[in-house]
């Protein structure tokens, strides 16, 4: 413990935070090497090295990062978790640590959250078009119901969960997270988290939570089966209840939620709609130039975005990006809305195929369909969405 707390590995984790969030990058891995410790940050999805300390500095970072954000640092051979806060230029930041022990020592990962002051977490600002943003401002406005948020990790969506909270958040409402762990403080919002430690699972916290009287819940990831009922009959309930899932198929997660036992007949009663999404990279609007698109490309533009002459956007790099012509990122969106028809679906446990293609007779917007209207509109490129998996 004083090795860590000695001024030159203070003063390299310091470093190593400022430089992440000057770079807006979203996350920081900490490797240990044979010779040399690799210090890399992902920004804009892109990972590239920042530092390289000395191989003997390893360990004793990996000890200033587990004591601000209250690991046991004697423990070595088992992965955990912890988090803490950092301040920059008047913001502040929740930074999610995560160790892994591996071949050369322990290897860490830093997630930084959104500000602290969550300006930015706003629904206008996530990317939608005007309107999917109206259609699940509708979702939202209803007093029950199970808002499904899907995707890879790293996705934004407990960033669109947030955002939706924060739009519903009222003194006369009780609004609730319940996440293992808490990803980002909120203001005027109840927050908890399971205490595996005290003997408070996932599951038994969530069982006592939801007779809590509660008008909004956010669950976290749904971890089991046993999860996944107390959620529907929540959403059954008086109350709208968001739950995020690692799952990458949208229009296949109404089969895979009845798989884990969910009756159909609570799903078909419960379920608002499902949010699938992911990040692409944002175009810098500094030094961002218009093209025109070869041939082929041009008549998927057309059948996508139902535009005559569309035309694609690529960015040479400038000061304002460091080079690299992208700044941030942006989310592409699928949202799924059932209706009556979707419904009798859900209640008579139909196959996959059935479900999709009730969706897309319905109008359904694939994730690539909203990608290439915002590779129209200037804010991504073609391959960033080309590249949506």
């Amino acid at each position: 413990m004083e090795s860590a707390s000695e001024a030159p590995i203070v003063k390299i984790v310091n470093s190593i935070l400022l430089a992440a969030l000057d770079k807006k990058a979203t996350h920081v891995h900490i490797v240990p090497e044979e010779t040399a410790v690799l210090v890399k940050l992902r920004v804009n999805s892109h990972l590239e090295t920042l530092v390289t300390p000395p191989r003997e500095y390893a360990q004793n970072l990996v000890n200033r990062l587990k004591i601000l954000s209250g690991m046991d640092i004697l423990q070595r051979r088992l992965p955990q978790e912890g988090y803490f806060r950092v301040r920059s230029e008047d913001q502040f930041f929740d930074v999610d640590v995560a160790t892994f022990p591996v071949r050369n020592g322990e290897q860490v990962v830093l997630t930084f959250q959104q500000p602290f002051s969550k300006e930015e977490l706003r629904l206008e600002n996530l990317g939608m078009t005007p309107e999917m943003l109206e259609a699940y401002r509708k979702v939202i406005a209803a007093d029950r119901g199970l808002v499904l948020v899907v995707g890879p990790p790293d996705s934004g969506k407990t960033s669109t969960i947030y955002a939706s909270l924060n739009a519903l958040k009222s003194p006369n409402r009780v609004t609730f997270t319940y996440e293992n762990p808490i990803k980002n403080r909120l203001a005027d919002i109840n927050q908890a988290e399971p205490n595996e430690r005290a003997g408070l699972s996932f599951a038994q916290g969530l069982r006592a939570l939801v007779k809590q009287d509660i008008d909004y819940l956010m669950v976290g990831e749904v971890p089991s089966t046993e999860v996944f009922s107390t959620v529907v009959e929540a959403a059954l309930g008086r109350t709208l209840v968001f739950a995020r899932m690692v799952f990458n198929n949208t229009l296949g997660v109404i089969p895979h939620v009845l798989e884990q036992g969910v009756a159909p007949f609570m799903l078909y009663s419960a379920l608002s709609a499902v949010m699938g999404q992911r990040l692409v990279r944002r175009l810098c609007p500094e030094c961002l130039e218009s093209f025109e698109p070869p041939g082929p490309v041009r008549e998927e533009l057309r059948q996508a975005t139902g535009r005559d002459n569309p035309r694609l956007y690529r960015a040479v790099g400038c000061r304002a990006c460091g080079g690299t012509g992208y700044r941030g990122r942006i989310g592409v969106f699928e949202l799924l809305v059932p209706d009556d028809h979707m419904r009798q679906l859900i209640l008579a446990n139909a196959p996959a195929e059935e479900i999709a293609q009730a969706a897309r007779d319905n109008g359904f917007r694939t994730l690539i369909e909203d990608g290439l209207t915002k590779a129209v509109d200037g804010m991504t490129t073609y391959e960033e969405v080309r590249g949506i998996k």
